[in-house]
């Protein structure tokens, strides 16, 4: 096991200190105590499948364009804690890592099918889409800890490319779009309080439903 072990640790500690509860960031600090003074990763181990009480079961509340990315970095750097802490080799969780993501969901009413799409779902998207990138290159580059920058990275222009087209595909797909972010838990067309998640593929041209949407 190399040092990719404590970096991981020190992005779910950075990230439990800004969004999470004391208790989980005090017990990854306490792990990364352990890793430095013995090399010990059964108090981290211990914090996984508890239920409802487990590490793995946290929900951040990040907030902002910045707190999506950042969530879904809590959530890469929680798996290579978790699987580098059992044993698994680093070359065996790079072959398993989640591939990218090519779905958004977004906003639908049951009742009378009306749909939407917002800047959220976008960032969601781009964010789902270019955080396991990121992460395996800069895992390969031995510069783990840098993902906390999430400046940096953010607003380049490979990603401002990505949101844009995304966009493109949702009105050529002619797809209701919002930039108001809010969910809307009554349907503002038929007053109907049954709405639920839609999801789409997203296609080289255009939003392909996804079967099975309700």
């Amino acid at each position: 096991m190399t040092d990719n072990y404590r970096a991981a640790l020190v992005i779910l500690y950075c990230l439990l200190k800004d969004y999470g509860p004391d208790f989980w960031a005090e017990w990854i600090d306490e792990d990364i105590r352990l890793w430095d003074t013995e090399k010990s990763v059964e108090h981290h181990l211990s914090a996984y499948d508890r239920g409802e009480y487990s590490l793995n079961s946290l929900v951040l509340d990040c907030l902002g364009n910045e707190g999506i990315w950042e969530y879904d970095i809590f959530q890469q750097a929680q798996n290579l804690a978790y699987s580098l802490a059992k044993g698994e080799k680093l070359t065996d969780i790079l072959e398993n890592t989640p591939s990218i993501i090519h779905r958004i969901s977004g906003w639908n009413c049951r009742k009378c099918r009306k749909t939407q799409l917002n800047s959220n779902n976008i960032e969601y998207y781009v964010s789902r889409f270019f955080v396991p990138k990121f992460f395996l290159e800069y895992l390969k580059q031995e510069k783990l800890q840098d993902l906390l920058y999430v400046r940096r990275y953010i607003n380049a222009d490979e990603v401002q490319q990505k949101r844009e087209n995304i966009k493109k595909l949702i009105l050529n797909s002619n797809i209701p779009f919002s930039e108001d972010a809010n969910w809307f838990y009554t349907c503002p067309n038929c007053q109907s309080k049954d709405v639920c998640m839609k999801s789409w593929e997203v296609g080289e041209d255009k939003l392909i439903e996804v079967e099975g949407n309700v």
